[in-house]
């Protein structure tokens, strides 16, 4: 039996360029993380070193940054780092005198050649070295003075050396490196004021804390005060209260304090401010100077009742501030007897009779601010409809509870109908809330004939839709109550007036934009940017034990009215691939220039077990897929019945009825699909000749896209494409013709 050591098992007799190539050798063997081969190989360096040859681990550690430096980009550094640091692990105290000794010199030596540019280190190893090996500036003053260089010896002394080198990393902006080198040579005549501005205006406040801490108080004081100056109250305070310097500062605190509570007001969080201000009276006074400072009277009075405050004594401050209304009112928009809050499925069926025939509605939402949550993000705690006669306050937490099919069914009833325009600024940010909030209910998940007013009017204005009701009628919207606790039950006046007004303005505005006597020569109709909202939600598939899609061929298919509903005999459909059908029909429709698929899925209970169907709308056209045991395999479905459609097979479409199709003028679509670019090209000479298509109806448009299933070849013949047509998926190259899919379908006029 023979025995083969580790090559790090003993290295008395390896040299240290060998040493460092089979570090090199391990570091880039393999595919693992380089984090962890970098552990891995230092844990094995930790023990090596104390079989290094004489004179010891610290003297092969120099000789190896040594031969690391020949050996350049990419390890040198990283290796450095890992000599380095397994070094320092080793007990000092047990290194030999001679070994302790020579490493000094030999280190110190090449740190000089560092200094003065005979060698190219990284500043962050090149700090480590005096750190590690222990050697100050009479040891680089030794080295100046023995001549080794004369050419250098103009520098005078290794102080200055130092310097100029300390400078480097300045400009370099490596503070961290710069400040390791003044605290090991402690340079603390170091120009330490200037060189702690320059770290703080460079936003590194830590690296300034810690480098001040090491100076001492005074240096603490200045960072402090020039914190102080710049409005970095928070660092400041810190600061203080760490190294108890109350006495030097005794408004650190009340400056920080005043600096959160003027943030919290920008940010319209009063409730916040309150709260941060309460039982502090110089906080409660700066508070309210800042209601006054925003010209808010009503805060202004709401402050003076919660905190108890005398009113005559404000009403000189109440004065300035209540010359007018400064805020556009519910009342100037719509009754507030108008408002209804639903929160029950009498209200549902109440919004739901309100609702009908309507052809606008504004919506709105509201959800408690995330900082205030203290967690993740805020279920939507109210949403907002409004239409010309009333507005709708839907209390979505009570009704999820109480109520959740009715809910359903009513967003379905209104977010699916696309004869109701749905008006909203940043409407879409809502409407993802939404569907995030609710993961149970589906019909926040499509929401049809969407219109952003600040994209459909190019109204991106600063400031929100307050700025753009400010443009539009010459008054903003107060937005203080925007971030309150939405979720407190009940809801104050002001927050149902500012949640109905939210939603009761857009109509206004639409009106007004919509109506605008001169509109820009660039401006097209609003109608072309009336969108479909759709959120696709990720979930696992359920399988069974085969790894096939749980399905049941014993439920009978529930037939909704749908109007031109098409479906396909599924029994003549393969197994859908999960995951893939539903990305292969979007990027289908989109190559084809279509509008996006909207899936719209349906359960029911037979038995004891709920099943789920699926139907999938594509250019005016709805297919329904088979019956499934979760509605992602439902979707599955319905995708695969929109892909493959009714008539399958070559023969599926004869020469007779392919010219019946284009003498009445009816849109076709080809579609081969190959593995490669070229095969497409071949297979649609191929598809020409074999239906016997005159050439002119292929010079409409042709397109490639490269899906998940390989290449797909999408021709559109004759007028705008209605209908998508599609190959099963192929990967063999080697396909041929004759046994390939060939899937066509006649636009139904």
């Amino acid at each position: 039996m023979a025995i083969v050591l580790h090559p790090f098992a003993d290295i008395s007799a390896i040299s240290a360029p060998h040493f460092v190539q089979n570090l090199i050798s391990a570091y880039t063997h393999g595919n693992g993380k380089s984090s962890s081969k970098f552990q891995a190989l230092r844990s094995q360096v930790i023990k090596a070193l104390p079989s290094a040859p004489p004179p010891g681990p610290a003297t092969f550690v120099v000789n190896c940054l040594e031969a690391l430096v020949c050996v350049g980009p990419p390890h040198d550094e990283s290796l450095s780092h890992m000599l380095l640091s397994a070094l320092c692990q080793l007990d000092k105290s047990k290194w030999a005198d001679e070994d302790r000794y020579t490493a000094c010199r030999l280190a110190g030596s090449f740190f000089f050649n560092v200094l003065v540019g005979k060698l190219k280190v990284e500043s962050r190893v090149a700090v480590k070295i005096p750190e590690t090996f222990g050697f100050d500036l009479k040891d680089i003053e030794d080295i100046v003075s023995a001549g080794q260089d004369p050419g250098v010896l103009q520098m005078k002394a290794a102080k200055g050396l130092v310097e100029c080198y300390l400078l480097d990393l300045l400009q370099k902006r490596s503070y961290t490196s710069a400040v390791s080198l003044i605290k090991h040579f402690n340079l603390k005549n170091y120009d330490s004021q200037s060189l702690i501005i320059t770290i703080i205006d460079n936003g590194q406040t830590n690296l300034a804390v810690d480098w001040a801490t090491y100076l001492g108080k005074d240096v603490l004081k200045f960072l402090v005060q020039y914190c102080t100056q710049t409005g970095l109250y928070k660092v400041a305070y810190k600061v203080v209260k760490q190294h108890k310097l109350e006495a030097e500062f005794p408004d650190a605190y009340h400056l920080y304090r005043q600096s959160s509570l003027r943030k919290l007001v920008r940010k319209g969080l009063w409730e916040v401010a309150q709260m941060l201000a309460e039982g502090d009276s110089l906080l409660i006074d700066y508070l309210v100077n800042l209601a006054v400072e925003v010209n808010d009277a009503e805060k202004l009075e709401e402050l003076c009742e919660h905190f108890h405050l005398d009113r005559i004594s404000m009403t000189a401050a109440m004065a300035n501030t209540c010359g007018g209304p400064q805020y556009l009112q519910l009342d100037n928009v719509i009754s507030k007897d108008k408002v209804h809050w639903i929160d029950s499925h009498e209200g549902l069926l109440f919004a739901e009779r309100a609702m009908a025939g309507i052809d606008f509605v504004g919506i709105d939402c509201e959800w408690k601010p995330d900082c205030m949550k203290g967690g993740g993000p805020s279920k939507v705690s109210i949403l907002q409809l409004a239409s010309s006669e009333l507005v709708l306050i839907l209390d979505l937490i009570s009704l999820f509870k109480k109520c959740q099919t009715s809910l359903n069914n009513f967003i379905r009833l209104l977010f699916d109908s696309q004869d109701v325009v749905k008006l909203g600024y940043a409407i879409h940010n809502d409407l993802k809330r939404l569907s995030h909030s609710f993961m149970e209910i589906d019909a926040f998940c499509l929401c049809e004939s969407v219109l952003d007013l600040q994209i459909a009017f190019g109204m991106q204005k600063k400031g929100g839709l307050s700025a753009l009701t400010k443009m539009v009628f010459g008054i903003p919207l107060n937005k203080h109550v925007r971030m309150s606790d939405w979720e407190a039950r009940p809801l104050s006046r002001k927050q149902l007036d500012y949640a109905a007004l939210d939603a009761a303005i857009l109509l206004p505005i639409f009106q007004h934009l919509a109506n605008k006597s001169d509109p820009r020569p660039d401006e097209l109709d609003w109608k072309c940017h009336l969108r479909s909202h759709r959120v696709i939600r990720k979930s696992k598939e359920k399988v069974l034990g085969n790894g096939k899609l749980a399905e049941d061929h014993n439920y009978k298919m529930p037939i909704a009215p749908h109007e031109e509903l098409v479906m396909a005999s599924c029994e003549l459909l393969g197994t859908p691939i999960p995951g893939l059908l539903k990305t292969e029909l979007f990027e289908f429709t989109r190559s084809a220039k279509l509008s996006p698929p909207v899936f719209n899925t349906a359960n029911y209970s037979c038995a004891s077990e709920t099943a789920f169907y699926s139907t999938v709308k594509v250019a005016n056209t709805t297919y329904m897929g088979r019956i499934a045991s979760s509605k992602k395999d439902a979707e599955f479905w319905a995708a695969h019945v929109a892909l493959s459609k009714v008539r399958i097979g070559t023969n599926a479409l004869g020469n007779g009825e392919c010219t019946q199709a284009y003498s009445d003028g009816l849109d076709v679509l080809k579609v081969c699909s190959n593995n490669s670019k070229s095969g497409c090209l071949s297979m649609k000479a191929s598809l020409t000749r074999r239906y016997d298509i005159n050439l002119k109806y292929w010079n409409t448009s042709i397109c490639f896209f490269q899906s998940s299933m390989g290449y797909r070849c999408v021709q559109r013949i004759s007028s705008p494409l209605l209908y998508v047509l599609e190959t099963l998926p192929h990967t063999d190259a080697n396909y041929s013709l004759h046994k390939m899919r060939v899937l066509e379908l006649e636009v139904i006029q």
